[in-house]
């Protein structure tokens, strides 16, 4: 269900564009205008990059009348109170669906491996850093420019809450509608931007590495959600984006060491407190009938 209504979503986007272009006196894209520095095709292609915001749904019409030694902009051109130049970040391209294959440097701090012998441990090697594969896809990548140069930005779509359309509820999520700011707008925000925090900021180390390789790279700008309840697109706030990218770290090292390390006393690695064992309600460890790993003081 969610993967179709993602699709959905997606392919309903609607925006505004500039589609036709009649200049007085001009008969095809070719010609030239007496006076005027740049030919009609030129002209053209600058109307093609036009960013624009209509809250019309019907055809509106721009003109643009302009005389004498002038530099013409996209301010000058005259709409209604409807319609909006946008000025600004403007967007380039939208990719979905981006696969990513990227591995990472962790430091496991000197790991020792050897074997047992009947004198003591026999060591074999000094680990002193190992390479963590990972793969995935990106639901988005948005393309930007603006004045401070080009970008791009990880987005994932969730459909969470998606059910309360039908039932008229106006909480949670619902909560933000008609908000257009880019932060959380309520609390329901904020838990959503903090549960999906480490996919979030695993795309943006992809794109990261993704960028780096490119001979004209675009600066990676911080990851954000698209809610699709609300089609609102939330950016992770800085102070919360810094704290995943430091508890991504965190987590890999743990594995790395874990898993070259078999030896390793579990002891170091104690289950969650009950009141901060909110990941627990999403392992496959922890569900089913008789789960193996939990929380302290929970049954197993």
């Amino acid at each position: 269900m969610g993967n179709s209504l993602r699709r959905v979503l997606m392919g309903g986007l609607e925006g505004s564009a500039v589609t036709a272009v009649r200049i007085a006196g001009i008969n095809h894209e070719y010609a030239t205008i007496p006076g005027v520095r740049e030919d009609v095709l030129d002209i053209l292609l600058n109307c093609k990059q036009l960013s624009i915001n209509s809250t019309n749904p019907e055809l509106e019409i721009g003109r643009l009348v302009a005389s004498g030694p002038m530099e013409v902009k996209a301010n000058d051109i005259q709409f209604s109170s409807q319609v909006e130049i946008v000025d600004g970040e403007k967007v380039e391209g939208l990719r979905t669906e981006l696969p990513f294959n990227i591995s990472f440097k962790i430091p496991v701090n000197g790991l020792k491996r050897g074997r047992w012998t009947p004198s003591g441990l026999d060591q074999l090697s000094l680990i002193n850093d190992v390479l963590v594969q990972m793969d995935g896809i990106i639901d988005l990548v948005l393309c930007t420019n603006s004045e401070l140069g080009p970008s791009v930005r990880p987005i994932d779509l969730k459909t969470e809450e998606a059910s309360k359309l039908s039932s008229g509820e106006l909480d949670g999520l619902l909560e933000s509608l008609g908000d257009e700011s880019y932060e959380p707008a309520c609390e329901a925000e904020l838990s959503m931007l903090n549960h999906h925090r480490m996919q979030l900021a695993l795309y943006y180390r992809a794109l990261e590495r993704i960028e780096s390789k490119k001979e004209h790279s675009r600066k990676v700008l911080r990851p954000a959600i698209w809610v699709g309840v609300t089609g609102r697109l939330v950016e992770y706030p800085e102070e919360l984006f810094s704290k995943a990218q430091k508890e991504l770290d965190e987590i890999l090292m743990k594995v790395a060491s874990i898993e070259l390390n078999p030896q390793e006393d579990l002891s170091q690695h104690p289950p969650l407190d009950i009141s901060s064992s909110e990941p627990c309600d999403y392992c496959p460890f922890s569900k089913g009938k008789i789960p193996i790993c939990g929380p302290i003081m929970q049954e197993l």
